[in-house]
């Protein structure tokens, strides 16, 4: 058995020599180097050696949060990270000293900091030369300084895009991840999704509030009943429903008016026939934002699909719209209306004329010698085929209704 080597400098032992020897040059005054690149010292040209080739080296190696996303040179740092910022466990938390202060933090260096910036006599200030505001941190100075000099110094890695802000950057490389790949965050009540919880506690805060009814804005035109939840959102509904002179945005095609731009936009692209949502997947274009999102859902699994039940029966939709029109059609009351008499032995129905038969061969026949062609428009649900876009719409319409 080899025999256990311990440092004379110290306590520590090493199963071989050569553990030993590497360990020996750490007590060594003179061994200390500098990297090259960044001028960092190191106690020995092995820790150099092991910083180099994970901060300057071509094969770094880089530890992404699964959570935030955030990056980390070491496993060592995003161990920290993950328990600082994102562990379930209960954690002691340390209050600030400072009398009248309830602030309290996860490490002693916070509580430092925060005391130094918040409750000093004269806590230090970075000022900004162009416009005297004061900021806490030096980061904070040198972000708003962006916006004086309109500089955009984050630059997206995928597609080129720069923003002032680190976090406004890494909010949009979330838009650039595979939807299977990121971690949402559902909300409980209305199970729509964020890919930041920051945005799934504004969402919550500002269109639920289950802890206090929020107060509404009453629409003061008299023949309204609408309410809003800012004064904002209903002088905007004012001014555009309700002044005598409402604002109204012109077509320059056909003159036809609009209440606001998104929807002249809409309309101004059935003149042009532009179509500038693709389809990332098929590359298939759509006139308008919503069709391409109904479209893209097609291309999801089936089980990772979000889908909106019936409150009435076990069907399911796609849409709410398709959940509201099946619920018009199929589970409100309407007045009975008496059933026509069906001649039975028609069963065979052509879709592109008053043509019926009873044999659907007869109906085969019929189909080719009067309406030959190819039939190149699809139906993504159900795979029939039509011969015409509007006849595909017209079936989904009906058939479909983005239903499962």
């Amino acid at each position: 058995m080899a025999s256990i080597k311990k440092c004379p400098h110290c306590s520590k032992t090493f199963k071989d020599k050569s553990g030993l020897n590497c360990h020996l040059i750490t007590h060594d005054a003179d061994a200390a180097v500098k990297c090259e690149v960044c001028r960092k010292p190191y106690k020995n040209r092995l820790v150099l050696n092991v910083h180099f080739r994970m901060q300057h080296g071509p094969y770094k190696k880089i530890y992404r949060c699964k959570i935030c996303h955030k990056e980390f040179s070491t496993s060592q740092s995003i161990k920290k990270h993950m328990a600082a910022m994102h562990s379930t466990k209960p954690r002691p938390r340390l209050p600030c000293t400072f009398s009248g202060c309830d602030k309290s933090f996860l490490n002693k260096d916070d509580v430092t900091q925060h005391f130094k910036m918040n409750h000093t006599e004269n806590p230090r200030r970075f000022r900004c030369t162009l416009c005297d505001k004061k900021f806490k941190y030096p980061r904070d100075l040198n972000e708003h300084l962006m916006y004086h000099t309109k500089e955009k110094a984050y630059k997206c890695a995928t597609c080129g895009k720069g923003f002032p802000k680190k976090s406004k950057l890494a909010r949009h490389e979330l838009t650039h991840l595979e939807r299977s790949s990121r971690k949402l965050h559902k909300c409980p009540l209305c199970q729509k999704e964020f890919s930041l919880v920051e945005n799934l506690r504004a969402h919550t805060k500002n269109i639920h509030n289950t802890a206090t009814e929020r107060p509404r804005f009453p629409c003061t035109s008299g023949t309204c009943d609408r309410t809003f939840l800012t004064k904002g959102t209903l002088a905007k509904h004012f001014e555009v429903e309700h002044s005598e002179n409402p604002v109204r945005f012109p077509c320059t095609y056909c003159e036809k008016e609009f209440k606001t731009w998104p929807e002249l936009d809409l309309h101004i692209l059935t003149h042009t026939k532009e179509k500038p949502y693709k389809c990332a997947t098929c590359k298939k274009s759509f006139a308008q934002k919503n069709k391409l999102h109904r479209h893209q859902e097609t291309h999801r699994e089936i089980s990772s699909r979000k889908f909106f039940q019936c409150e009435s029966c076990p069907r399911q939709f796609l849409s709410m719209r398709g959940r509201r029109l099946h619920s018009e059609r199929d589970h409100e009351r309407r007045p009975a209306i008496p059933a026509k008499k069906v001649n039975k032995k028609v069963r065979h129905s052509c879709d592109r004329c008053a043509y019926k038969s009873h044999i659907k061969a007869q109906l085969t026949v019929h189909f080719k010698r009067v309406h030959g062609g190819v039939r190149k428009n699809e139906c993504y649900f159900c795979g029939k085929k039509f011969f015409s876009f509007s006849e595909l719409v017209r079936h989904c319409g009906k058939v479909h209704t983005m239903e499962k």
